[in-house]
């Protein structure tokens, strides 16, 4: 028996307080969370690209069938592009499909900051001259080596070594750096 005072949840008006879900506000939840899958995905192509389904599902946790899907619905998007390379030394068999991400795709997720630095340094050039722009890249340039140099060093003259010591400090300062072998 229903109580007129506090009906179940079920019988509630929609937006009342404690009111289940409706089919709309179920499907939008459905929509977002698969929003956000996809920019999961899109980032492990930035960070870990070219790189196969069936990779990606082993990183994020997923079938090589659900990122297919995903990987899909953003390349309809424009968002990323196949790569087909080569799987074998000698060039047999069919090509593996890689990820990459598009011209679109790297301007989604960082363009507004190469608009910034573009606008910066073009601005730095009408009011102190293009040998100001030269002078600030070396700057920056000499500024990231000698932090980045005892680091590299300390990981010995082992060039994958001192590969991923340079891509981790490069992810640290907020670049995408990766290694691979």
């Amino acid at each position: 028996m229903y109580s007129v005072t506090n009906p179940p949840a079920s019988r509630r008006a929609p937006g009342a307080a404690g009111a289940l879900p409706g089919p709309e506000s179920r499907s939008e939840q459905r929509l977002e969370a698969e929003e956000r899958t996809r920019d999961r995905v899109l980032s492990a192509v930035l960070e870990h690209g070219p790189i196969s389904a069936a990779e990606l599902g082993e990183q994020l946790g997923f079938t090589p069938a659900a990122v297919r899907r995903h990987l899909d619905a953003l390349s309809r998007k424009g968002l990323i592009e196949v790569k087909l390379v080569s799987n074998s030394a000698n060039g047999a068999g069919r090509p593996a499909r890689k990820y990459v991400l598009s011209r679109q795709g790297q301007s989604k997720l960082g363009n507004d900051y190469l608009d910034i630095a573009r606008t910066a340094l073009s601005a730095l050039a009408q009011a102190a001259g293009a040998d100001a722009v030269s002078e600030f890249a070396r700057n920056r340039y000499r500024e990231m080596e000698e932090r980045y140099r005892p680091e590299i060093e300390a990981a010995g003259p082992d060039i994958q070594a001192r590969a991923e010591a340079l891509a981790r400090l490069l992810a640290q300062d907020g670049f995408v750096g990766s290694t691979r072998l």
